[in-house]
């Protein structure tokens, strides 16, 4: 019976000199930088957003795949990045609806990009940053205490990509300059692999009937709205953990405090103009509760932005988002949004403004 490729290739390996060892190595070696070089150019988004996602809410992918698509056509409008967590990325109603009241607003033709998602630390903010094509624009970044409470190891698993795949030298850079052993190598090789093979697992039907439906990313996935009770019990939940005297926020607060301000200068030194946006709160729930924690990190953040001619703003008081607002203590329903839309709207018209009777004169 005629010898199969596999039967072949099997023979080879087993019987290989050492020589045939190295040459099968770094053809392995080549494969894999094609595919991270495949990766990181942009090229992959030769193909559809829709078969590259994993799931309808898979933000990760939809961040890595928007951030692909802009390295291959780059900006046309003055672009506004909005990054940060997942209530970032449930802030606004659309991105159109932003960049049409911006637009209104201010006569600047506008896009933005909600690059808001799951538990984003300052590192995968770096990352996204360090990615963006030089362009200009303005990049938005949501703080409060939650993302000054991430231990080191988190932030370096993105330096692999095991997230956002995308490769950030500066995440690299700024881990090794604070004396933090690298425990993943400075490529996305490995990234790579595991978004493919997560997407192999979320597509296993698929694969096995080789009838493939396009996915569609929702910005507002379907959330359970939570009681009154239960947003309490998430305010005394924050203060037994993260927010305790010790906890989390005290432990890593200034990691996250000299990241944050590496990524604000490397977005400032990359043209960009930035913004430091307090996150949206429940406050009818959360009173005064969280402000041991936002003695420490607001008046940081408002040191940051005048040292690097940025802005803090906090337009939660101003919009009049209310209980009824949010599903539980940070995440707008989508009438908040709206709400939270006039707040963002009015914050970055003025730097709109700016670059137009900058350009004009």
């Amino acid at each position: 019976m005629p010898s199969t490729w596999f039967g072949n290739f099997k023979r080879g390996i087993f019987t290989a000199t050492p020589w045939t060892l190295l040459a099968a190595l770094a053809l392995g070696a080549l494969a894999l930088a094609g595919l991270q070089w495949f990766v990181t150019s942009g090229a992959f988004t030769m193909f559809p957003e829709s078969h590259i996602i994993r799931q309808i809410n898979d933000d990760w992918g939809h961040i890595s795949y928007q951030v692909g698509r802009l390295k291959e056509h780059p900006p046309r409008s003055t672009p506004v990045y909005l990054l940060g967590g997942s209530n970032m990325r449930v802030s606004i109603p659309s991105e159109r609806s932003v960049a049409l009241a911006l637009t209104r607003r201010t006569g600047v033709a506008v896009e933005v990009h909600d690059f808001g998602c799951t538990e984003q630390n300052f590192g995968e903010t770096m990352a996204v940053i360090d990615n963006l094509p030089r362009t200009g624009g303005i990049v938005v970044i949501s703080v409060n205490q939650t993302r000054f409470a991430y231990a080191p190891a988190v932030v370096d698993t993105e330096v692999s990509g095991s997230r956002l795949v995308m490769l950030s030298p500066a995440i690299g850079r700024f881990m090794a300059s604070h004396g933090w052993r690298l425990k993943h190598p400075q490529t996305i090789e490995s990234g790579i692999l595991t978004y493919i093979a997560s997407w192999a697992q979320d597509n296993k039907r698929a694969l096995s009937t080789l009838q493939f439906k396009p996915i569609r990313f929702k910005l507002h996935p379907d959330y359970v709205v939570y009681t009154l009770r239960h947003k309490q019990g998430k305010v005394r939940l924050y203060l037994r953990t993260d927010g305790r005297v010790g906890g989390s926020f005290d432990k890593y607060f200034g990691f996250n405090a000299a990241l944050l301000d590496a990524t604000v200068r490397l977005a400032r030194q990359r043209g960009f103009k930035v913004v430091l946006m307090e996150a949206p709160e429940n406050r009818d729930v959360v009173g005064g509760r969280f402000d041991r924690v936002k003695r420490v990190y607001v008046p940081f953040c408002r040191r940051l932005a005048a040292r690097y001619g940025a802005r803090y703003v906090d337009f939660n008081d101003r919009v009049g988002v209310v209980n009824g607002d949010f599903r539980d203590l940070t995440h707008l329903m989508p009438w908040g949004g709206v709400k939270w839309q006039r707040g963002l709207v009015e914050a970055l018209a003025p730097l709109l403004r700016a670059k137009s009777g900058a350009a004009a004169g």
